[in-house]
């Protein structure tokens, strides 16, 4: 065995960390790095009339050699016949049909990649109290999902965090950026909240009643520190330390942004109206699977509906095959407002 002095063996070491290093620098430089090819668009310049089109406005009836002008990314006149400006470029969309952008609204896009591959997954935070997790925060601009979700209409989405009871606030982004600050248009735009969690599923009625009791004494008590946290932050000689969790419930309480609900069940919607009329909060109702049960109660406090999903079985056997499908026109036919968002959560 051959012996080496202390200074061939330091030599040694050194040239053992310069040859992986390099071999390191090599591997990164020469790894085949992309992302998806959606450009995202430039900023208008000049005015962009779209003519000759068979247009499909959402108020009106079609328009067959319509006219769309736009102008600074906003869609600012359309018709049979407009005054364009002069310096405006024109597209000749003959035999083409144009339609508005669809908006998903409420999903998990941007924050969830891969389902089976955790370190894809930014939809949930530890913890069951989570008002100021920001989904917008998550966001991956250069997630795949995104340009498939363009090519199927979507142009804007909310995105939403997961997780059991308070899961955090959402964001309304525009599909087409190259960062967060450029995809977002409202942020934050409503606290999620998981309403199943106060609804207990023990068999026996009166823990099921002391522990929805309680889970909604704690949200009571949240809210009124957020209150007091709002007044105090108000009183410019007032000086406190901040508090995120408080300081993302001031828009709520403020009534800047509402709550949105999951609830499906009649009994959880009901719920959270009764709720939510009692501490003043606007609400949406996300799922409202017996939403039309509740008719009166959400026309009565003007409360809007997501329809979550229509293609899903029944949740009870005696339902009819297509009861979740037919609840966007059973919802119309009711007088409640509605929209209808994706599953994708």
């Amino acid at each position: 065995m051959r012996d080496f002095s202390p200074e061939s063996l330091s030599m040694l070491t050194l040239f053992r960390s310069v040859k992986s290093i390099a071999c390191f620098i090599f591997l990164v430089a020469t790894a085949d790095l992309s992302a998806h090819d959606q450009i995202p668009g430039q900023p208008q310049t000049r005015p962009i009339a779209i003519v000759n089109a068979t247009i499909h406005p959402i108020d009106q009836p079609v328009l067959k050699q319509g006219m769309l002008l736009f102008d600074d990314g906003k869609i600012i006149a359309v018709g049979s016949k407009l005054q364009l400006p002069k310096d405006v470029m024109e597209i000749d969309a003959d035999g083409k049909h144009v339609y508005p952008g669809l908006i998903d609204s409420l999903t998990d896009l941007g924050l969830r990649e891969i389902r089976a591959v955790e370190e894809t997954d930014d939809r949930m935070e530890y913890g069951r109290e989570n008002p100021n997790a920001r989904a917008w925060v998550a966001v991956n601009p250069d997630s795949e999902l995104i340009p498939v979700a363009r090519a199927g209409g979507v142009l804007v989405a909310m995105t939403a965090p997961r997780g059991y009871w308070l899961r955090g606030q959402s964001a309304v982004i525009q599909l087409d950026g190259w960062t967060v600050e450029e995809m977002k248009l409202s942020a934050p735009a409503g606290l999620f909240v998981d309403w199943s969690a106060v609804h207990s599923t023990n068999s026996d009625s009166k823990k099921r009643r002391e522990e929805r009791e309680k889970k909604l004494r704690e949200f009571d008590q949240l809210l009124t520190q957020a209150r007091a946290y709002a007044q105090d932050q108000e009183k410019p000689t007032m000086r406190r330390e901040s508090n995120v969790r408080l300081e993302s419930l001031v828009p709520l309480v403020k009534r800047e942004m509402p709550l949105i609900v999951e609830a499906d069940r009649q009994s959880e919607i009901e719920s959270a109206v009764t709720y939510a009329v009692s501490q003043e909060l606007d609400l949406v109702i996300y799922g409202g699977y017996d939403a039309v049960q509740c008719a009166p109660l959400l026309k009565q406090h003007g409360v809007p509906v997501i329809v979550g999903s229509t293609y899903r079985l029944p949740m009870r056997r005696h339902e009819p095959y297509d009861h979740s499908y037919t609840l966007p026109s059973r919802l119309e036919r009711a007088g409640i407002l509605y929209s209808i968002g994706g599953p994708g959560m």
